[in-house]
């Protein structure tokens, strides 16, 4: 595979997010990557050639996909080889956190506000639970 075929993976994938008739914009799929919109732009348009290891990290994150398929599709082939070989049986073997998976199919159909949204609650929620004032939280005061 090389950097056409991520270029087309991306542009399907913005395609489901946005419903399968218009694809997601820009803005909205660089907000939740981490990237500038910019930055999408170029790549998707075909004038940007090559993205850097971080960015690919970010686009496959997003997607959900293997960190070490979308750096081989960017010629990252060498970063790739290291990830893998640097991968240990109990990262391979690790069991998936229920709670974590849970949360994550709840909120994988949300738009990027709304999962924001949720989870600065879910912070806020942890910290009380944590016994923590949440952030912004205000004591109320005794009236003498």
């Amino acid at each position: 595979m090389d950097i056409e075929s991520l270029r087309t993976l991306l542009q399907t994938h913005l395609l489901e997010r946005g419903g399968g008739v218009i694809p997601q914009s820009q803005r909205s799929a660089a907000r939740a990557m981490g990237i500038t919109q910019p930055v999408l732009s170029t790549f998707l348009d075909g004038s940007r050639q090559s993205l850097d290891p971080a960015i690919c990290i970010r686009i496959a994150h997003y997607m959900g996909v293997p960190v070490v398929e979308v750096l081989r599709m960017a010629g990252h082939d060498d970063l790739a080889r290291i990830l893998v070989d640097s991968a240990t049986v109990s990262d391979t073997e690790r069991v998936p956190d229920p709670w974590t998976e849970q949360f994550s199919r709840v909120i994988s159909e949300l738009d990027t506000d709304s999962k924001d949204a949720i989870v600065r609650n879910a912070r806020s929620m942890a910290r009380i639970l944590k016994g923590k004032p949440a952030p912004h939280h205000v004591t109320p005061r005794k009236h003498k």
